[in-house]
């Protein structure tokens, strides 16, 4: 298996990952978003579904020094890939891998957590043609956003957060798939052009009020000329924390 070994945050991490023509996704900016989004706190647990190499998981460790992080990733080849890249950047003791299926979360011993962030295949290969880079972005008709929500709501604490990224023009489906339980959830748009998300981050929260809907305004990625903002920039390779934006009124 061939591999590429990569850098995040400035080059603060480095990740091993396969290439782009051999297995799947590799990350991208949306792991350090979906990480820099997440209000964790030093001590305490977050669980990631579908961790892949880790990219997001690290990310969140290298901004929260004593946090700690179980993440679930169905591909042993790819978990194998975290537990290095965890070990490589000193970060394994307060990184905890388990090999199984996000849907059902077959860990019975395993606490409660602070705080859920994932994020689910999304593309649907009956509808969309992507290359092999995206396979892992697919959504089997069988598995809907639901299932990979229901169970990372019944791990959550009341008082902690469920974050995830989708589609900007699959928000209905999105808030349909909330399990009972979440509320107060936040919409923020990501920007790649004024006025133009293809993606967006949601964030709900444990023992919310379920009628309680935030749409935040979008969060611009680029300048006219292709540059990050300045914004961005802060949060993409300097690590800010992006829970200051999702911030409730």
């Amino acid at each position: 298996m061939n591999l590429t070994h990569n850098g995040l945050l400035d080059n603060r991490l480095k990740l091993w990952q396969p290439c782009r023509a051999s297995h799947g996704y590799r990350f991208n900016s949306d792991s350090v978003l979906l990480a820099a989004s997440v209000a964790a706190q030093n001590g305490q647990l977050v669980l990631e579904l579908g961790c892949g190499v880790g990219a997001a998981a690290l990310c969140l460790l290298h901004r929260v020094p004593q946090a700690q992080l179980l993440g679930i990733e169905i591909d042993p080849f790819l978990a194998q890939l975290a537990a290095r890249n965890a070990v490589e950047n000193q970060m394994a003791a307060r990184f905890q891998l388990a090999i199984a299926d996000a849907t059902t979360l077959p860990l019975p011993h395993q606490p409660m957590v602070d705080h859920v962030m994932l994020n689910p295949p999304y593309y649907d290969p009956k509808r969309e043609r992507v290359g092999r880079a995206a396979q892992a972005r697919f959504q089997p008709t069988d598995q809907p956003l639901s299932s990979w929500l229901k169970p990372a709501v019944a791990r959550l604490k009341r008082g902690g957060t469920l974050t995830l990224i989708y589609p900007s023009n699959r928000l209905d489906e999105a808030l349909a798939a909330m399990p009972p339980g979440v509320g107060d959830i936040v919409i923020l748009p990501l920007l790649s052009r004024p006025g133009e998300s293809k993606r967006m981050l949601l964030q709900a929260v444990a023992g919310g009020d379920p009628q309680r809907l935030t749409h935040l305004p979008g969060l611009l990625l680029h300048d006219a000329d292709g540059r990050f903002t300045t914004l961005a920039e802060e949060i993409l390779r300097h690590g800010l924390a992006l829970n200051i934006i999702l911030s409730r009124p």
